[in-house]
């Protein structure tokens, strides 16, 4: 899972050094598109469950959003509204929801109403 949030952070630098003007939807379609595919690889299988591997997680998307100007100052939850985002724990809860319900398995636990929350366009 390091593997995966060095590969994350690199592409992060990798935005920051190359583009000089970054507003909202810029880094909505960069993140989506660049870094977070680096950290949904094979997430269902390393589904983390230790509170440091979420927050290792849930840091690259912390800098992905203080790197758009006039956000950096907002709360972590304020930029996540701003720039349409959800949390990494809720797009991974979804994801293994989905595995499992393809896979015809019982779900024991599913917080829906965290679920409902979160824009649907984050899941895709």
């Amino acid at each position: 899972m390091l593997h995966a949030v060095t590969k994350a952070n690199q592409m992060l630098g990798l935005i920051r050094r190359t583009f000089t003007y970054m507003d909202c939807e810029l880094m909505k379609q960069l993140f989506t598109n660049v870094v977070r595919p680096h950290l949904k690889y094979g997430s269902v299988v390393w589904h983390p469950f230790l509170k440091q591997d979420i927050e290792l997680l849930e840091g690259v998307q912390h800098w992905a959003t203080k790197m758009v100007p006039g956000l950096a100052k907002l709360s972590y939850e304020e930029r996540l509204r701003k720039l349409d985002f959800c949390s990494n724990k809720i797009v991974r809860v979804t994801r293994f929801y989905v595995y499992v319900k393809r896979r015809r398995r019982p779900v024991t636990c599913v917080l829906i109403t965290t679920l409902l929350s979160c824009p649907v366009a984050a899941f895709a």
